[in-house]
């Protein structure tokens, strides 16, 4: 048997839908459900939070070593190029990052 409904009814072109799941949720059992939580607490316990590490920059090693008076520009290029090999440091960019750090408030040690 072919059953027909009437064009451009939407009730009639679109099919019944079919349950597929149980309707009612069943509860968990008291047991179950403290087992559940004491999985999920020590799971929460063990968890370990790993998030960006913060990586050190050119830039923030210039900074660092410009604090310590003892060195000048020249042996803060040094150890630039000895931590970052590719980097393209010079005393000039050195002393250019001098001068921001004072422009912003920063009391940056004078190198001769």
């Amino acid at each position: 048997m072919v059953e027909c409904g009437v064009i451009g009814v939407r009730a009639a072109d679109t099919p019944e839908a079919e349950v597929t799941e149980n309707p009612e949720p069943s509860a968990p059992d008291a047991d179950d459900a403290a087992e559940h939580e004491q999985n999920v607490d020590k799971k929460i316990a063990a968890a370990t939070v790993h998030g960006p590490e913060l990586r050190r920059t050119i830039g923030s090693l210039v900074q660092e070593l410009l604090m310590d008076p003892d060195l000048g520009y020249l042996a803060i290029v040094d150890r630039v190029v000895a931590e970052f090999p590719e980097a393209k440091t010079s005393t000039r960019s050195v002393a250019s990052v001098a001068a921001v750090l004072r422009k912003e408030g920063v009391e940056v040690p004078r190198r001769r």
